[in-house]
């Protein structure tokens, strides 16, 4: 970020926007990757199913039992070309970013604190206190819980069993986080509230059938009857 505003000469609240984006660009690859294995994976599901269901029926089975169940396995994925840890990819990867973002952003105003106590635009022109108007933890929460209503269908497509209680961890979060962002340095949230708008904006992109056409993206399987 440092060098971002060296470089550019633009605010420390544009160079956190101006970073935050870049972060986010080069790392749109996995993205991707992980909602297209995400809805491969929603599709094999009931085959899956299906082949551990009869492998669990053996009881104690054989080597060559086991041998044919991995086989089975493999073949599963081959066919539907995914691996069963691509949908994983994006949330291990973008986890640790926004995890290190968050607490560098938090710090960064003590280690800054001249730079940064008028490095804000608008009516947040102190970077290094929280927003005094509550704007911007109140964007924060709803953006926060649009990120999670419009990325549902790949949480729940990517982990099946845990995907709803997951999704439903999330909002239970957005409504506890507001009051307690009231008291982080506003520097944070300048990162914080662009990074929840471009996952949402992702999720809303990731859907249009080009897009998915595109990038191999399938739809959602249609639900059983009865389901």
């Amino acid at each position: 970020v440092n060098l971002f505003n060296d470089v550019t000469g633009f605010s420390y609240a544009g160079s956190i926007f101006c970073v935050t984006c870049g972060i986010r660009l080069i790392i749109l690859p996995l993205a991707i990757r992980g909602q297209r294995a995400s809805s491969r994976m929603a599709h094999l599901q009931p085959e899956l199913a299906m082949i551990k269901k009869r492998y669990e029926l053996l009881g104690t089975p054989s080597q060559a039992e086991q041998k044919a169940f991995a086989e089975n396995m493999q073949g599963l994925f081959k066919r539907y070309e995914v691996t069963p840890f691509a949908a994983l990819t994006t949330p291990l990867v973008q986890a640790p970013m926004f995890i290190g973002m968050f607490f560098g952003m938090k710090k960064f105003p003590n280690l800054f604190p001249e730079a940064l106590a008028d490095g804000g635009l608008f009516w947040f022109t102190d970077l290094t206190v929280p927003d005094p108007t509550y704007i911007l933890p109140v964007m924060c929460g709803l953006s926060f819980i649009a990120t999670v209503e419009t990325g549902k269908d790949q949480m729940i497509d990517a982990n099946p069993q845990h995907g709803p209680m997951i999704v439903n961890a999330f909002r239970a979060m957005a409504l506890v986080m507001v009051p307690v962002i009231t008291t982080f340095p506003t520097a944070m949230l300048c990162y914080w509230v662009p990074n929840n708008f471009i996952t949402m904006s992702q999720s809303i992109a990731l859907r249009n059938d080009w897009v998915k056409q595109k990038f191999g993206i399938w739809d959602r399987p249609k639900p059983m009857p009865g389901k």
